[in-house]
Parts: structure tokens; sequence; C-alpha cells
């Protein structure tokens, strides 16, 4: 049986495989009881294969810090400073918020994204995807279903996924000479949006402090640094211990209800800039 390694070198991964034993890797079904057993979760099957889906589902009026999710505002002002006019009439529906976790920071093929995490509003209601690949064998599965998600958008919204996340998916797309289905997607990087409307209060940008100080909201104790992350994914590899992967998902899932909360924020301080402007 082929080591988890010799999985992942078949894919184009190297990054992070020093982390991993030279030993035969569990079995896919082995992993997908463990995951079942461990997460709030359930494998999913589709044309490409399998993986490991967990959905949250927030309702409306979702409140995040002091933001209400599904609270929406012109976004006249959000389409010129983003320098996307095209959004200016999309409804807060239109929107997918992306992010990934990923075996390594590099932006080559030696890295993948092993949890892909899609928010989008379908009514009031935030729904959250989240795509795990139990085994590295799960990539296409997992990738077919970000794809049938992303045709249900118009635009994605990511937090710095100009230099990393979409990257790196569009390298993963590429791998398997499949079309990038947000190749022609409008795409707000509130990375550069908060830097614009903070850089004079806040010396650091980061999404955390963001959170902190904009949103006013705080983590709980399950949260985990992210340098720390791919060696729980390679752990779990290792292992089939799923458990320490909550941690994981539930970063990611904070990263994601956090870029919708900062959208909506955003959009309402530019709206009040346009009222402003707009006034005699």
């Amino acid at each position: 049986m082929a080591s988890i390694s010799d999985r992942l070198r078949a894919l184009g991964v190297s990054a992070g495989l020093d982390g991993l034993k030279n030993k035969p890797a569990a079995s896919p079904e082995t992993l997908s009881d463990n995951l079942e057993k461990q997460l709030p979760g359930r494998l999913i099957s589709n044309k490409s294969g399998k993986f490991f889906l967990i959905e949250t589902v927030y309702p409306d009026r979702y409140e995040h810090g002091k933001i209400t999710l599904s609270e929406s505002f012109p976004l006249d002002n959000l389409a010129l400073c983003s320098g996307l006019q095209v959004i200016k009439e999309m409804q807060l529906q239109s929107f997918a918020f992306i992010d990934t976790e990923t075996t390594g920071l590099s932006l080559g093929s030696g890295t993948y994204a092993f949890l892909i995490g899609v928010g989008r509003f379908i009514g009031n209601d935030f729904h959250l995807h989240q795509l795990l690949m139990r085994d590295p064998l799960d990539e296409t599965a997992q990738l077919r279903q970000l794809e049938e998600i992303l045709a249900k958008c118009e635009a994605v919204v990511t937090f710095n996924g100009k230099s990393f996340d979409l990257p790196l998916l569009q390298t993963r797309f590429n791998a398997y000479h499949w079309p990038n289905p947000f190749q022609d997607y409008p795409h707000v990087d509130l990375l550069q949006l908060a830097r614009k409307l903070w850089s004079a209060r806040l010396q650091n940008r980061t999404l955390g402090s963001l959170e902190h100080h904009i949103l006013k909201m705080l983590r709980n104790e399950e949260d985990i640094p992210g340098w720390a992350i791919p060696q729980i994914y390679f752990d779990f590899l290792n292992t089939g211990i799923a458990t320490p992967l909550r941690r994981v998902i539930y970063h990611n899932a904070i990263d994601i209800v956090s870029l919708a909360a900062l959208f909506s924020e955003i959009s309402g301080v530019l709206a009040l800039s346009l009222i402003h402007i707009s006034e005699p």
C-alpha cells in the first residue's frame, strides 16, 4: 500500500513531507470512519470521488461581535474604492467568502489546500461549507465541489486572497488541467480596503486585529495559530486521529464569518461616506 508521502508526491506536493512518517497510509475508509465519529460532518460523493463536508448555518440576524451578518448596504463606494464597478448592482447573495487552510505557505505546486471554506448567503442565512480532504486522493472531489458552489455566485471575497488563497487554488485547478471557476469573478480583497480605511487608526491590520478593534469580537480557546495548522493535518494523516482538527475547523470558520462581518462593516462605513459626499 502506498505511503502518505507517496500519495502526496503523486499530486506534485512537497511541502511538509518531512513531518510525515514513511509508513503505509490508513485507508480512506478508516480515515472517514474516524472523521465521522470525531467531527461534525459527513462523507460526500460526487462524480470525482469523495471528501468530508462540514456544514454550518448562521441564521438571519446572527451577530458576530457588534456586526449583524445579513445587514447589507449600498455597494457604490465599495465598488469605487476597490475598482470593481461591476459589483455595484450585486446582491449580498452573489458573493462567495473564501478562506483556505494549507500544507504550507508557498504558492508552488508543492502546496495544497486540505481545507477550503466557502460561505455564502442563501436568503438571509449565512451558509458555511468546509471541504476537508480526508486523504490526498480526495482533492479532485473537493475541487469539484468548490466549483459547484462557486457556480451559484458572481464574485469572491477574501482577506489577502490576492496574494495567497486564490493563486494557490488556481494552481491546484491547473494541476488537473481544469478551468479556473473564479477566473472571471470580481475579487474583493478586504485586506486592501482595511489598509485604506484604518491605516491611521490601527498599526496592525491583520484579521485578528480587525476582529478585536473593529468587529469587537474575540475568539475562544479553541482557536489555533495559523503556523500550527499544517502539522495538525499531517498528524491526522499519520495517526488517523481527527479530534485535533476541530481547532482547525473552528479557526477556518471564524475566518470566514469574520470576512462576512468585515464586508458588512466596510460596506456600511463606505456607504455613510457616500451619503456625506452626496450632501450639498
